[in-house]
């Protein structure tokens, strides 16, 4: 065995630890981003007015992210543009064929996407905040803007520690680039005409067989 074979047989053992171990960091920072308020809120207001049944749509999106929209949290956003933009990039693909790019440029978009969520819904919560009675000590455009902007930034915190938790393992991508491979020259070496001659060895044998 190959020392780089050792290597990747090591990696390949420790990866699954690896992904448990980011995926709890993730779930502590999502859950610790969920309990710390934006500068200006006052969480009692909001959790008053979302008490259970008294918020509709909006205490079900409270309950998605886990309570982030009632302690106005810097993660009230949570998972949602992140999750929104993945799924609305493979829709464009299974809708648009003529859109498939490589993961790289899936990436970006997804990106790009999950920003552009973030900033509209951003600016919703901050409206929605500062119609909540005694929510905002100060209200404002400057409110808005300061919102705007932390919220954005933790859904892109978000959307880095989804796509690390979800990143797919390169040793992996390895070996099936290299099964890949193998099958494909397994194939090649199926193919007729591959072995100077070995057409006319099957023609002769034919011919012995059918004259014996």
């Amino acid at each position: 065995m190959s020392l780089s074979a050792a290597l990747r047989g090591v990696r390949r053992v420790a990866a699954p630890w690896r992904k448990l171990a980011l995926a709890l960091v993730a779930l502590l920072v999502c859950e610790v981003g969920a309990r710390v308020a934006l500068p200006g809120v006052d969480p009692r207001a909001l959790a008053a007015y979302l008490r259970p049944g008294a918020g509709g749509l909006l205490a079900l999106y409270d309950w998605v992210v886990a309570g982030g929209v009632s302690r106005g949290a810097v993660l009230a956003l949570g998972v949602m543009p992140w999750l929104s933009a993945t799924l609305l990039v493979r829709l464009a693909r299974s809708l648009a064929p003529s859109l498939g790019a490589g993961r790289a440029t899936l990436t970006r978009w997804t990106r790009a996407l999950t920003v552009g969520l973030a900033l509209v819904q951003s600016y919703g919560f901050a409206h929605f905040a500062q119609s909540v009675p005694g929510a905002v000590a100060e209200p404002g455009a400057g409110f808005v803007v300061r919102t705007m902007l932390v919220l954005t930034l933790g859904a892109v915190l978000v959307m880095l520690l989804g796509e690390r938790v979800t990143a797919r393992d390169d040793d992996a991508a390895d070996d099936a680039e290299e099964r890949g491979a193998l099958g494909d020259g397994g194939e090649r070496l199926l193919q007729p005409g591959q072995y100077p001659g070995a057409d006319g060895r099957r023609a002769d044998a034919g011919v012995r067989v059918g004259r014996g």
